[in-house]
């Protein structure tokens, strides 16, 4: 017994004195951001760590660095999402129509599933409803919506639930 206590006692020790040594490490995973919701996101953040901006109904914009992330995470959790929409374009004429840039705070729901490979991305889908999705995934994934709002039907994935190609 009295060894039993020593070797538990070098592991703590050992271990950085961390109760939760047999958790994997967390992993950075991009940021990336789909819009379909016609007009330009000039800045969005998903608890707090930025994501840059995207265009109106742009189908994944670049990625961005780096959201921490327990791949032993349950689901489904949520994130807060923030962002900034700001002028419209007007296709037609071929200019923007400048708006009052508006803030926005909304809490996304990650319900899964989670990728069976390596996680490496965090995708924030802007519908046009308003509303904002959350996905990890092991790749960038294809818009779920075109540009003129019709679902893609080449997609990968279709999302689990309530997703907009479930309506």
């Amino acid at each position: 017994m009295k060894k039993l206590t020593v070797y538990l006692l070098a592991l703590f020790v050992l271990s950085g004195c961390r109760l939760d040594f047999w958790r994997p490490e967390p992993v950075a995973l991009s940021i990336l951001g789909y819009n379909y919701t016609g007009r330009y996101i000039h800045t969005f953040s998903v608890n707090g760590q930025g994501g840059g901006n995207l265009y109106e109904t742009s189908g994944g914009g670049s990625v961005v660095c780096c959201l921490s992330f327990r791949p032993d995470s349950k689901l489904p959790f949520d994130v807060e999402v923030e962002w900034e929409l700001d002028d419209i374009r007007d296709f037609v004429n071929a200019k923007w129509i400048p708006a009052v840039e508006e803030h926005h705070k909304s809490k996304a729901t990650v319900n899964g599933p989670l990728p069976k490979g390596e996680a490496s991305n965090f995708e924030v889908h802007f519908m046009p409803d308003g509303s904002v999705q959350a996905y990890i995934t092991d790749y960038k994934s294809s818009p779920f919506l075109l540009p003129d709002g019709k679902p893609n039907l080449d997609i990968r994935v279709v999302p689990p639930g309530d997703g907009p190609l479930s309506k």
